[in-house]
Formats: C-alpha cells, structure tokens, sequence
C-alpha cells in the first residue's frame, strides 16, 4: 500500500531509493516546504498531470480528454479562468455520472463487483484533482494513491468490493513508476541541478532545442538523446546525464528539461 512512512526528513539515500511516491511527497511538503518555494505549487500541478497522462488509456470520456488540455494550457499560462472553470464543471459532471454508475453496480454471486466501474470512478477522481487549485499536496497525495488503485486494477487477477479502499493494495512496479515520476519533476533535493549556459549555446543550441522538442510533444523517449546532445555541448554531469538516459519514467515538467528551458 502506498503510506505515509516517514516522520523525519528523508536522507538522500532514501530519497533516491524511497518506494512510496506519498512518501515522497509527504517529505516535500513537510521538510522542503515545497508548496511555500517559487514554482513548488506548480510542479505538484505538473505532478496531477503526469498522473492523468499515466491513466492515458483508460480516459476514455472526452470531457475528460478536453479537461486534462485545458489544465496543460492554464499550467503553461495559455488558458484563461473561464476556460479552466467549464473544464472543472465538465470534469465533475463526468466525475457524478461514474460515481452514479458506481452505486448502480451490483455485486455478483462471489461477492465482487466488475472492476469496469471502479475504474471509470478512479479515472474521473484523478481528473479531478488535476483542475484543483487549492492546497495541491492534499490532491498530490489523493492522485497518487488513486493512479496506483487504476493500474493496479488493470492487472489480472484483481477483484474488488465496495469495500476495496480497506481491503486491497496496489504492486510495488505501480508504485515505482510513482516515485520516478516525482524524482524526475521535483528531481533530488540534495543535489539541486545547476546548468552552464554553454552547454545551451553550443551547437548552436542543439541541446536546447532537443529539449523544447521534448517537452512540447512529450517525447520522452528522446531524452537519450538529449544526453548525447549535452554530451557533445561540455555536459560531464553525472546526475544530469543519468537522468536523461536511465530509462524510468519521465513528465512533463521534469527537471532537467525545466532547467535547460529556464521554466523552472
């Protein structure tokens, strides 16, 4: 289960090892104080983002689809409020007819119910949280538990009761992916990420421009070669390079590519 596991700050070590994506979260929030730095309420919007984008295949209501848009447009500063409060109204008309369909569901013989419905519920939840602005850690800990009850849904085998929120847990390769994506958007604490800007004029920009690449089509697969780009350009950082060539998950919002496109 995912859980809130730490009382003390984490060190570096568990930071980099930690499991829990709550648990990380929790650290930021409590030790790092990161809701209080410049940029820190926006990458926990980022965070709700990737989430939805993680729960790409089962979105499959198109309020939801054109809500999850506008949030990536208002998170770029490319969407008005109005715009913002139709989405959110259309998400929480979505969100009712799933939790509707919810209670309508009858349990079968075996005592268990079809998962269909509860994922349609989760899905719409995270959805949900990613339009909130107000207190995002409280919906940051909430996207990061339900994301991980969707997949973990999705695996043969799973059965669940109304119950299922006491009864059952989610698998530690969901909660893996979790924790990489808040390393990859709130990279390490401990070692913050410092860029040189020859690197962004070398080539006449190569890296740089294989960055906006990136992060304008969410082509994450291309951040090997965003390291062979660095590379070329004088980057001989470790972390940096690792990052971008280490093969876990990555989001919108990622760090390094903040920090090449100076939007940190």
């Amino acid at each position: 289960m995912i859980h809130y596991e730490y009382e003390k700050p984490l060190t570096e070590e568990q930071w980099l090892s930690e499991s829990s994506p709550v648990a990380l979260l929790r650290d930021l929030w409590k030790h790092r104080r990161v809701t209080k730095v410049p940029g820190g309420q926006r990458r926990l919007w980022r965070f709700n983002l990737a989430c939805c984008h993680l729960l790409g295949d089962q979105i499959t209501d198109d309020r939801l689809r054109r809500a999850i848009e506008v949030c990536e447009r208002c998170v770029g500063q490319k969407a008005g409020r109005t715009e913002v409060a139709a989405a959110r109204d259309a998400v929480l008309k979505a969100w009712r007819q799933a939790e509707r369909e919810l209670k309508r569901t009858p349990l079968r013989e075996d005592g268990y119910a079809d998962n269909g419905p509860f994922v349609r519920f989760w899905v719409a939840m995270v959805v949900r949280y990613a339009l909130e602005v107000r207190s995002r850690i409280h919906w940051a800990f909430r996207a990061a538990r339900e994301t991980a009850l969707v997949r973990a849904a999705l695996e043969p085998g799973w059965k669940f009761t109304r119950k299922v929120r006491k009864e059952r847990g989610t698998t530690p390769e969901i909660e893996a992916i979790l924790s990489a994506v808040v390393r990859c958007i709130f990279g390490n604490p401990f070692a913050p990420v410092l860029i040189d800007e020859a690197w962004l004029s070398a080539g006449g920009g190569a890296a740089k421009q294989v960055a906006r690449d990136i992060h304008e089509t969410r082509a994450f697969d291309r951040m090997p070669i965003l390291a062979d780009a660095l590379e070329d350009a004088g980057c001989a950082d470790r972390a940096i390079l690792k990052h971008c060539r280490d093969g876990r998950p990555h989001a919108r919002g990622c760090h390094v590519l903040d920090a090449l496109l100076g939007t940190r």
